[in-house]
């Protein structure tokens, strides 16, 4: 007889947190399921089940045991696990689903038969699947495919036909995988079945999948601990992403490591760059850990694998991530224009982190001045350097550079406006980071000058006579402009006094046209004062430059300036060309001075005749002899240079005006060497000749005589000519008389025909002062022209001389 054991299944059933009596309890509900049980024995494990919380249910046959699991379960529509093969089993879709646990029977019969298996796992992991009683006809291969209908791997063969197999499978997630068996030739089959065993191992990796970056595995931190993952099957990433609310560093570190495996890793930004390439281990099995710098708020990717992609291990690794935020609130500030605004002496904390940071400030003042910058506790790997930027985006100082590594460092820059500025701070040779902070502090000393910016005569400052004002050079090379309006010439006192001991204040004048007047002027040493007295040639704007006198110092500390102006008497400045010549009124008096050295005084004067200029410079400075010559209205001299006798005596010259009309007078120091801002008098006076007649240099500006009526003219200035035309009616002669003549000429006469032809030849005095009188006969009528001039063409008079002309009858 055979004996039938019976069959007893327990069925454990969460029943949930929520029907728990105490708190933190999960309750388990218990169902039996007996097979074959007597009836005794299932009023019994009846009574066990209910005391269980759950109940019993009998299935007389396997065949009634999944409505058995359906009831004790409440899960419908289970589907039994196969432990033999079912056919038909040939094709992908009629696979036969197997339990990973178990084994199962199958046949290949006939030739070209085909065994298709799945399996469903819950997690990642390893499974090995092992051929045993292998007909001897047979060389069964196998391999696996996943649910998309990709081959998962490549075809496990025995050795020998008849031979055992064992396939190790990689599982790369939770899911159903396929397995095809058949013979490797297709050409043989067997009636005897073959059997298969399976030995699923899950991996401790719950990430999984994390294969990509997009499904990569979120690190919460900070971590309550390691997580454990494994590299599985060859080839496998495992991506994880970390999200933080600050820059910082974040570490790494991955722990037992299977012996197969050298895990390497890199970090990614949310940009997908690359933040931080691979970090490696120092061989395989060995820990891997690293930092990262993470230079804002945001998310990042860790990407980790195997470092040659060429092993795998089903055993896990761990990982541990924590994260050090900076206490760098001035972030972003890695750019000109994402500077960050300081207040001058408070203290900032940043980092240079990641490695190639760039950190920017802003500073503003409202004078120019001294900006000190202190960095300090600065991390023992960072050599800080700085430089200082204008608003333009100009370099302005810099770069500034510790002793060494860790040192702190102090500067100076000087600002030299008002305005911003800005502070560029890195490490020295981009090389370097911390997470470390270093100590930011500002400070700023103003310099009392408010006349800044000045570098320029465009923009030079206004500085009034006697009105001291308090300025300084800075930064090196800062030059101080100021403009002085002086309503007239004189000598100007420059005053640089008290200058900072560094300093040799230097300075020189210009005019309003650019043109430098006088300079350098040097103290006698640095720090000395530097008074000196500058020739102003007229009235005007005029500007001042002052500057160290090496460009090589700069101070803080103040000079003081101070003009006054000693003013001259000439009320004719500007008046050193022809054309800015002084007006002149003959018999007035003007005072002016030669003043600077090489001065030149025009002046002009109009004259409504011919006649003598008296000029006389007299009360002469001791230094000056004054030289003075003439031009007429076309720019020629129609003298040479009158001098004195001696330095400071008069000159004195009288100056023929030959005609009316205007003439300038040229005025000067002898040798252009000596200049005085004593003035000198220049007086004038003007004797006009009353000659009527003039001009009447030629037979065609001759002026007409009436016979028998007597006209005055004047022989002036010497080498003068005076030519009369005259008209004899009918045939006779000329009786001409020259009289009243000047005591120191001596004068002539001939005559000549309407056709310049000489008539009659020169006839002259018995004396200088004499009169001239002669008959010229034998005339036939027409119109003849007399010509009067100084018998040796040497002498001249301003006195007027008379003319006379008779006609004389002519004899039958």
């Amino acid at each position: 007889m055979t004996r039938i054991f019976p069959v007893l299944i327990v069925v454990l059933v969460l029943a949930g947190a929520a029907a728990a009596q105490v708190p933190g309890e999960i309750e388990i509900e218990v169902h039996i399921i007996g097979m074959e049980v007597s009836g005794s024995a299932e009023d019994q494990l009846r009574r066990m089940a209910e005391a269980a919380g759950g109940t019993y249910h009998a299935s007389d046959d396997p065949a009634s045991l999944t409505g058995a699991l359906a009831a004790a379960t409440g899960v419908s529509g289970l589907t039994p696990l196969m432990s033999a093969e079912d056919e038909p089993n040939d094709k992908f879709s009629q696979a036969n689903r197997v339990s990973p646990s178990g084994p199962v029977t199958g046949r290949i019969t006939p030739e070209d038969d085909v065994d298709w298996f799945m399996i469903e796992v819950p997690r990642q992991g390893e499974l090995i699947v092992s051929t045993t009683a292998v007909p001897s006809e047979l060389d069964l291969s196998l391999r696996a495919w996943t649910r998309n209908k990709d081959v998962l791997s490549g075809w496990f063969r025995p050795m020998r036909q008849g031979a055992e197999l064992r396939a190790v499978i990689d599982l790369p997630e939770p899911g159903r995988y396929w397995l095809e068996l058949r013979d490797g030739g297709d050409d043989a089959f067997s009636d005897a079945d073959y059997a298969l065993s399976f030995a699923f191992t899950a991996t401790d990796d719950a990430g999984e999948p994390n294969n990509s970056f997009a499904a990569a595995t979120a690190l919460r931190l900070p971590m309550a601990g390691p997580l454990r993952a494994t590299i599985l099957p060859e080839g496998d990433v495992d991506w994880y992403r970390v999200t933080v609310d600050h820059a910082g560093e974040l570490a790494l570190m991955v722990t037992d490591v299977p012996e197969t495996l050298d895990v390497t890793y890199r970090v990614w930004s949310a940009e997908r760059a690359v933040l931080q390439n691979w970090t490696a281990p120092a061989r395989e099995g060995g820990e891997t850990s690293g930092t990262a710098d993470l230079p804002a708020a945001g998310d990042y990717w860790i990407e980790l694998r195997d470092g040659g992609d060429n092993a795998r291990s089903v055993e896990p690794y761990a990982v541990t991530a924590s994260f050090t935020a900076t206490p760098d609130a001035t972030e972003p500030n890695d750019r000109f224009d994402l500077a960050h605004p300081l207040v001058i002496g408070a203290s900032v904390q940043d980092a240079i982190l990641p490695r190639g940071d760039v950190d920017w400030y802003a500073v503003t003042v409202d004078h120019q001045g001294a900006l000190d910058v202190i960095l300090g506790d600065v991390a023992p790997e960072l050599d800080l350097h700085y430089r200082v930027w204008t608003a333009n985006k100009d370099v302005l100082a810099g770069w500034y550079r510790p002793i060494g590594p860790g040192a702190d460092l102090a500067g100076v820059t000087d600002l030299p406006r008002p305005g911003t500025y800005l502070i560029e701070l890195r490490d020295g040779g981009d090389d370097a980071r911390s997470a470390l902070p270093y100590t930011l502090t500002t400070a700023f000393t103003p310099t009392p000058d408010s006349g800044e910016p000045n570098v320029s005569a465009g923009t030079a400052q206004p500085l009034a006579l006697d009105t001291p004002v308090e300025a300084a050079i800075l930064p090196r090379a800062d030059a101080d402009w100021y403009a002085l309006d002086l309503p007239e010439q004189g000598a100007l006192t420059v005053s640089i006094t008290s200058p900072p001991p560094e300093l040799d204040v230097v300075f020189r004048v210009w005019s309003e046209d650019r043109d430098v007047l006088a300079g350098w002027f040097s103290p006698l040493r640095e720090g000395g004062d530097n008074v000196q007295v500058v020739d102003i040639p007229h009235p005007g704007r005029w500007y001042l430059e002052l500057r160290d006198g090496g460009d090589n110092a700069r101070s803080a500390a103040p000079y003081d300036l101070q003009v006054s102006l000693a003013a001259t008497a000439d009320r004719g400045e500007p008046n050193n060309r022809f054309g800015d010549a002084t007006r002149l009124t003959a018999g007035a008096d003007v005072q002016a001075n030669i003043l600077p050295r090489g001065d030149r005084d025009w002046y002009a004067i109009e004259v409504g005749d011919q006649g003598a200029l008296s000029v006389e410079a007299s009360e002469v400075a001791p230094e000056l002899d004054i030289v003075v010559r003439a031009w007429n209205a076309d720019k020629e001299t129609i003298t040479g240079w009158a001098a004195p006798l001696a330095a400071g005596g008069p000159t004195r010259t009288v100056i023929d005006l030959p005609r009316a009309g205007r003439y300038l007078l040229e005025l000067a120091d002898g040798g252009d060497n000596a200049r005085s801002a004593e003035p000198y008098r220049l007086s004038t006076a003007f004797t006009p000749t009353g000659d009527t007649t003039e001009p009447s240099d030629g037979s065609g500006t001759a002026a007409a005589l009436t016979l028998g009526t007597p006209r005055e003219a004047a022989i002036f200035p010497e080498d003068d000519r005076d030519w009369f035309a005259v008209t004899l009616d009918a045939p006779g002669g000329l009786r001409v008389a020259l009289t009243s003549v000047p005591a120191e000429l001596d004068l002539h006469f001939r005559l000549r025909n309407e056709g310049g032809a000489v008539v009659s030849g020169w006839n002259a005095p018995l004396a200088e002062g004499g009169d001239t009188v002669a008959e010229i006969d034998g005339l036939v009528p027409g119109r003849y022209i007399i010509e009067v001039a100084d018998g040796n063409d040497n002498a001249r008079s301003t006195e007027r001389y008379r003319i006379e002309v008779q006609a004389i009858p002519g004899i039958d």
